[in-house]
This record gives structure tokens, sequence and C-alpha cells, in this order.
């Protein structure tokens, strides 16, 4: 598999925040060994859950290129937003669907079966009921508005597909915004909003309702992180100057302290502003690194970048692949013996990793747009240089 014209940096981190997801999974899939030499290994694959905030940074980084690239290339700033929705959905969906049909078939298929499975013990009586509208909900992606179906439909990751939707509808009215009122306005705005959306429901929603889970996850929580990537691809075309130190890999560590403290106490809209922090650093490293024409070439190196060309399916399709492996491992996947558990997960994370590859093969790569297929430049912007063509989200 060939990243030929597409900004390497960006699916090397593509490629980090999938496979870290896959590690989080394959980790906690089971009543964990205690082991002593298993426990911190299992502890730091466990932490793979970040790859999805910094799924997050890249994303608003992808699309905001497009109006960013205009204004410095064509000294425009329009943007068609049927064009914008068109593309979002003929390169997304598609894929994202025909893994809902299977993830929904496998529920059903253990519902009818009788098979004692976590997902399918979630939905009230009648199950079929729920289990319909479940599907339904995520057809439409509104299983993000739900308790109940955000983290189910099947696959528990398509609950940050449906906050990726309500981020791109919240394009629009922060692109009026950023042009009304500037960037750092509009960053205030939107870290302020995280902070005042989930004190709106305190009056209205019990302590420890399960409504604030999804409260404290939802898209305007978790905007501040999309909109770094933001200001992240704006620095990197030379429209916006950031301070040094957003642009140290090493800080990346000293936001993730503070954050991962914030987020064991719940402190959620804290926890998403110093994870973006956190995570744009890493972004603004590793394309400043490319753009300068310094970008690491080692084969661990490429081998991440090739992983993030398929990321989509990898993210897509692991978890569902994972539940059926486990059910053909059969008493070997519930193991509680270290070295077995290691064994099996592994075993996981192998059949996860090349599924997405052939899915990717057969499925998504029919849907990328000949822009993603085409071969990127490099072109000086403001002494520095700063890529014409990313790879859209």
């Amino acid at each position: 598999m060939s990243s030929a014209g597409r900004l390497r940096s960006i699916d090397f981190l593509r490629g980090i925040a999938a496979l870290a997801v896959v590690a989080h999974h394959c980790a906690t899939y089971g009543t964990q060994p205690t082991s002593p030499w298993f426990q911190p290994l299992a502890g730091v694959a466990a932490q793979g859950y970040l790859g999805v905030p910094l799924f997050f940074v890249i994303s608003g980084f992808c699309i905001h290129l497009g109006w960013t690239r205009q204004q410095v290339i064509e000294a425009k700033s329009r943007i068609s937003w049927l064009s914008f929705w068109r593309r979002r959905i003929v390169r997304l969906y598609p894929p994202y669907f025909v893994v809902l049909l299977f993830s929904m078939l496998l529920v059903v298929v253990s519902y009818v079966l009788h098979v004692n499975t976590a997902i399918v013990a979630e939905y009230p009586a009648p199950k079929s009921r729920w289990m319909a509208l479940d599907f339904l909900a995520h057809t439409v992606m509104a299983h993000g508005f739900s308790p109940l179906f955000d983290k189910l439909g099947g696959n528990p990751p398509f609950w940050t597909l449906a906050r990726e939707e309500y981020l791109y509808l919240l394009y629009a009215p922060l692109l009026l915004l950023r042009r009304k009122t500037g960037l750092r306005f509009s960053v205030a705005a939107v870290t302020a909003a995280g902070f005042i959306f989930p004190l709106l429901f305190i009056p209205f929603v019990k302590a420890g309702s399960p409504w604030w889970k999804t409260i404290d996850s939802s898209a305007i929580v978790l905007w501040i992180e999309w909109v770094m990537g933001m200001v992240a691809v704006e620095a990197c075309y030379g429209l916006t100057k950031l301070p040094e130190i957003l642009y140290k890999p090493w800080m990346s560590v000293v936001w993730a302290v503070p954050a991962k403290y914030c987020e064991v106490k719940e402190l959620h809209s804290t926890a998403a502003v110093l994870w973006a922090l956190c995570f744009v650093s890493l972004v603004n490293y590793c394309v400043r690194r490319e753009t300068k024409g310094q970008w690491f070439t080692g084969k661990v190196a490429n081998w991440f970048v090739r992983v993030g060309v398929f990321s989509y399916s990898l993210y897509l399709t692991h978890y569902p692949v994972e539940a059926v492996a486990k059910h053909m491992l059969g008493p070997l996947a519930h193991t509680t013996n270290p070295t077995l558990y290691f064994l099996s997960a592994m075993l996981l994370g192998v059949a996860g990793y090349w599924v997405a590859r052939l899915f990717f093969y057969l499925v998504e790569r029919r849907f990328l747009s000949p822009r993603e297929r085409g071969r990127q430049r490099l072109v000086p912007v403001s002494g520095a240089e700063a890529p014409q063509e990313i790879p859209a989200s």
C-alpha cells in the first residue's frame, strides 16, 4: 500500500491513533490477570483510548485546510457547503454503513442464538424492538444524543463518529464566527462553551444519571480538541503565530499529566482543553518536521504511515472483528493466565489489522476522492513550507 500523494506526518499520527484504540480494546477485552509483569503492560495499552482526542485534533486540521488554503493561495474564503457535505458523506458514510450492518448482524445473531454478550445485555426488554431503534439511530447518526444507544450499534467506537458529524455541523457557524471575530476570540468562545454547556443541565439532570456520560462527552465539550486542529493548520500556513512551546513534542507529556488528573476527577471540560493542547503540540511538531524536509525515514515510521492510510477502516472494523475472534478463541479469550491473555490479545489485534486492510481494499478505497489519490506538493508560506494538499478527514 502506498501513501504517495499524502502528507506523511498526518498519516503517521492517524496510524498511531488507530493502533492505540485497537490496543485499548485488546487490553480490556476480559478480566485482566494480576501478574506483576502484566499489569503495567496492560495499563499502558489501556490508555490507547487517547487516540480519540488525537483523531479529533487531526480532523480539525484537515477539515479546516480548504478554507485556510484559499486564504493563503487564492485570497478568497468562500466554501461550497453542498460540496463539503457531499464529500463528507460519499467519503465516510458508505464504509460506516457497511460495518454498521455487519455489527448489528452480529448483535442479532447473538440474541437469536442466546449467546451471552455484554452488548446484547445492554438492551432493555423487548430487546428486538430496542435493537431496531438502535440500528435506526446509528443509521442517521443520532445515537450520540442517547445514553442508551451512544456506545451500542454492535460497535462502541461508533460514538466518536457521531461526534465527528456533529462537529462538521458546527463548522459552519464556527467558520462564520472565525471570519467575523478572528481566531483568538473563536477559540475562547469554544472553550467557554465547553465549560458552560454541562452547567446548563445541572438543574434538570440528577447526579449519577447515565445522561451525564453523554453530556460530558458531547461535541460541545470536545469541540476544543477539534478547534485546536484548526489553529494548527492556520499556524502551518502562517495565518496565525503560536508560541514555540506548542511545537515541542515533550510538551505533550507535560499537558497529559494534568489532563489525566482532571479526567480522573471527572473535570471533563478542563481535561478536553488539556488533551487538545497535548495533541496539538504533537501535530505541530510532526507537520513542521515534514514541511522542513526532516521527516523520519525509518521502517517503523513508514509502517505507521501505511497504517494511517487505512486507519478509518481499522477504526471501523476492529471491534466487531475482535468480537468474532474472541468467540472463535473460546476459553483462551477468557483466560486469566497472563501469558495466554497476552497472546490472545495479540491475536485479536492482528486479526483486526488484517481484516481492516482487506476492508480498505474492497470497500473504503472505492470512496476516496481523486484529490486523496493525487500527489501533494509543498509550497512556501511565510518563510516556511506548508502543505498545499492534505488528505481530508
